[in-house]
């Protein structure tokens, strides 16, 4: 009895327009809001955390981060939808907890813990073996692909490896570095060939793409470099990254 009557008086005032009803299209929107929120707060945590690392260069907790991180990454490196799943179960994830406890001691709980959650998963983004040497790419030819996170392979839009063709096939070329160590790429109807498609045995040419520790390429660019090119020269190529070739 008691909670009917409850249940009219509530009705009531919504009726008199005393207790205004939140629309729904409201307070999904302030939902997403709250989980952008939490992504960009993890995100800006993730950038703090690995700038402390890096600066003050805590090898403990690098390595810590560096092998949390790993599985992530080579996870993120054989399946790049990963990160997009990933964000979508967690912004559903958010979306139900807000929905299931919309006050109290619950929200800044599951803020904070999806906030840690976030940044613990992109800080791996913004650590690498390799970020604390002056040279950030160093010579790749001869460095061996282990030495690369798999989330600075997947960001190395400059090139991967280098070498001369030394056999063309249709779906791939054995390419022989500066060290003579030859190695294959896989080309596709996705990858792009820079300046033109025009590529044959002799040429010299970067290649661009994730690397296996076989040197097993996956090329999503190969950059062919002129007839008159010397090899003596800085190159940069007209994308992310740059390499010294001597």
């Amino acid at each position: 009895m008691e909670q009917d009557s409850l249940k009219e008086k509530v009705i009531s005032k919504i009726s008199e327009g005393k207790i205004k009803m939140m629309p729904r299209f409201v307070f999904v929107a302030r939902t997403v809001a709250y989980v952008a929120l939490v992504i960009i707060a993890g995100l800006a945590v993730s950038v703090i955390f690995a700038g402390i690392i890096r600066a003050f260069k805590i090898s403990g907790v690098y390595a810590l981060s560096n092998a949390g991180a790993g599985g992530w990454l080579f996870v993120f490196m054989i399946m790049p939808w990963m990160p997009i799943f990933l964000a979508l179960v967690i912004s559903f994830l958010a979306v139900y907890l807000f929905r299931k406890y919309p006050a109290g001691w619950h929200m800044p709980v599951i803020l904070v813990f999806s906030a840690v959650l976030v940044a613990s998963v992109l800080t791996g983004y913004f650590i690498s073996p390799h970020s604390w040497q002056d040279n950030m790419w160093g010579r790749l030819e001869n460095t061996p692909a282990r030495n690369f996170s798999p989330m600075r392979r997947l960001r190395m839009m400059g090139p991967s490896a280098s070498g001369t063709i030394t056999s063309f096939y249709p779906s791939y070329l054995i390419v022989k570095n500066l060290q003579g160590k030859e190695f294959k790429v896989e080309i596709s109807s996705s990858t792009r060939v820079i300046p033109s498609k025009d590529i044959m045995e002799g040429d010299f040419v970067f290649v661009a793409g994730p690397i296996s520790e076989d040197f097993y390429i996956y090329a999503r660019k190969i950059i062919k470099m002129p007839s008159d090119w010397d090899g003596g020269v800085d190159f940069a190529p007209p994308i992310r990254g740059g390499i010294r070739v001597r």
